[in-house]
């Protein structure tokens, strides 16, 4: 355990059943490593005080939320957006929604890879270079957005959704592509599915 462990060399002896010791010998050094960039983000959009608001409605959400630590936010800076106004509060990330109706229809499970026709290659490239051609204008480099293709993949739709995105691989490698491996079944089931199935789909 060197959590929190003051600088110096600290040693321990470990076996295994009848096997010999070995000395395992950890050094702490007396230096503070930077913070990781971390992407954190809040799937509330601006919430809403029926039936009057603040002018500045926009700027109290992003104060607040950016006061919690949160810069991930939803769709690209454009004027006037949540997103243009965090933009300016910190060095914001921008979650994209990806490829239209068809993260829909992966979701749903009835979309299936046999289904990746040359036509739907073609309107996905079309969406996709449509959101890097919007990035560029907006002055953004890939490490600054990407794309969710859909919500919570899972066993019934981890293969078509491998092959979207080796589809948007082709289209453009440098496109980011997030994926929430929780693979969601429900609280009835326990939540999320076992590790060794996630493991297996996302193999």
């Amino acid at each position: 355990q060197s959590d929190m462990a003051k600088p110096g060399v600290y040693e321990a002896k470990l076996s295994y059943e009848d096997g010999k010791p070995i000395t395992v010998r950890v050094k702490v050094l007396d230096v503070k490593l930077p913070d990781p960039r971390l992407w954190l983000q809040s799937w509330s959009s601006t919430t809403s005080q029926f039936p009057f608001e603040y002018a500045n409605r926009i700027n109290r959400e992003v104060s607040y939320k950016t006061s919690l630590g949160i810069n991930v936010w939803n769709g690209f800076p454009t004027k006037g957006s949540l997103s243009e106004v965090a933009s300016k509060k910190c060095k914001a990330i921008y979650h994209i929604w990806g490829i239209g109706d068809y993260g829909h229809k992966i979701y749903g499970g009835g979309f299936k890879v046999d289904q990746i026709t040359p036509e739907v290659e073609k309107e996905v490239a079309d969406i996709i270079h449509g959101h890097v051609k919007q990035a560029k204008e907006l002055g953004l480099k890939y490490e600054d957005w990407y794309i969710e293709l859909t919500d919570e993949p899972g066993k019934g739709n981890a293969e078509v959704f491998g092959a979207f995105c080796k589809l948007v691989r082709k289209i453009d490698p440098k496109v980011r592509i997030y994926c929430n491996p929780s693979f969601w079944v429900g609280f009835e089931n326990g939540g999320v599915s076992p590790d060794q199935e996630v493991y297996d789909c996302l193999s």
